[in-house]
């Protein structure tokens, strides 16, 4: 056997000798920790405003779901939101005496 050649385990191991090196060197860079700071602050505030976010969708779905089950519900809402009147019904407008400049003659 040649004893001039290196052992087939050095490479790997020089590899990852080097490769935690520069990875410790990355970690303890002026920026790394305050950057890791940042993006957990960020993770935080994402989960909780997913969180809002899904109780506004849990709360949109009971009220589709109420809309749904109950007419009545849904005629007041369109009666209040769209101004939807019944076929059988008249709407009046009436002018206040300020929109057409306060005396009536």
């Amino acid at each position: 056997m040649d004893e001039s050649r290196l052992p087939i385990w050095l490479f790997p191991f020089t590899l990852l000798v080097i490769t935690t090196l520069l990875l410790m060197l990355r970690i303890v860079d002026e920026d790394a920790l305050p950057r890791y700071r940042a993006l957990v602050a960020e993770r935080a505030a994402i989960e909780s405003r997913n969180a809002e976010l899904r109780e506004r969708l849990r709360e949109a779905a009971r009220e589709v779901e109420a809309l749904r089950s109950d007419p009545e519900r849904l005629e007041a809402l369109a009666r209040e939101e769209l101004g939807l009147l019944r076929d059988d019904e008249f709407l009046f407008l009436f002018r206040s005496s300020s929109a057409i400049g306060g005396k009536f003659d």
